[in-house]
């Protein structure tokens, strides 16, 4: 029998992630193992995302409209005064909907509105996530009725990848070191690298500094890509920081472990 396997995954559904080496691509005394390593890297957001609207009420669907019209013009002029630009302004949500009287019971009663509301809402996109708390606090005071915000997001990527797959690489090499020494055998060869998917997650543990230090964090500070860009709170909105964002590269390595 050319090899036995050896399988380590370091999750339930990697077995079915992809087929399993051949016999013939073992040579004889070869054993295979499998590792499926995850590797993180953290880096500062560089995109914030805030919702702002305006609700009205009036007795008229047209008077509903106008007055959110007018609230919404107050709205737009704020965020355009915060410096964002017309293209990072998006609407959401238009609607207008009836308010109908209420029977002694509490039940609406379908046959009478009363009123109408009118609502409006847009989506704000900030590229210097610094702004971000300037930007909701110039929404709060245009008036709006509703705002919520920010969401944080890494779309430069790039720096970000290249740390998290440098540390899976690094985890499946020590894996496959420590099985081959616990079976009393050494690494022989690489026989496949498969990259198996990429993910990013909002780590709120990040968002606390001091300096130039971290001050708390789960991830070794060598996975870090620019650790303090934009964690300061700025702006009318007091406490608001954008955290960090940890990206995750999971890998599937196949070695060929061979007697010592």
């Amino acid at each position: 029998m050319r090899g036995a396997v050896i399988a380590f995954a370091a999750a339930l559904f990697a077995a079915v992630l992809a087929p399993s080496v051949s016999a013939q691509e073992l040579a004889q005394n070869e054993t295979l193992l499998e590792v499926v390593s995850i590797g993180e890297s953290s880096a500062a957001p560089d995109r914030a995302v805030i919702t702002g609207g305006v609700t009205t009420t009036a007795t008229t669907p047209r008077e509903a409209v106008a007055a959110n019209g007018v609230a919404m013009q107050s709205l737009i002029a704020a965020l355009r005064r915060s410096g964002v630009a017309e293209r990072d302004i998006q609407s959401s949500r238009v609607g207008l909907t009836p308010t109908y009287a209420r029977l002694p019971n509490g039940i609406a009663d379908q046959a009478r509105i009363v009123s109408h509301q009118a609502s409006n809402q847009v989506l704000v996109t900030i590229h210097e996530v610094e702004r971000a708390g300037g930007v909701l606090g110039a929404v709060f005071d245009s008036g709006a009725t509703n705002a919520s915000g920010p969401g944080f997001s890494l779309v430069n990527n790039a720096a970000a990848l290249s740390a998290a797959r440098t540390d899976a690489i690094a985890r499946a090499r020590a894996d496959a070191e420590t099985y081959a020494a616990g079976f009393g055998l050494r690494v022989g060869r690489i026989i496949r690298i498969s990259e198996r998917g990429q993910s990013a997650r909002y780590q709120q543990n990040y968002a606390r500094y001091s300096g130039d230090n971290i001050v708390s964090s789960r991830i070794p500070a060598a996975s870090l890509v620019s650790p303090v860009a934009t964690a300061t709170a700025t702006s009318s909105i007091p406490g608001m920081f954008g955290g960090m964002i940890v990206q995750s590269v999971t890998l599937w390595v196949d070695f060929a472990l061979v007697p010592r």
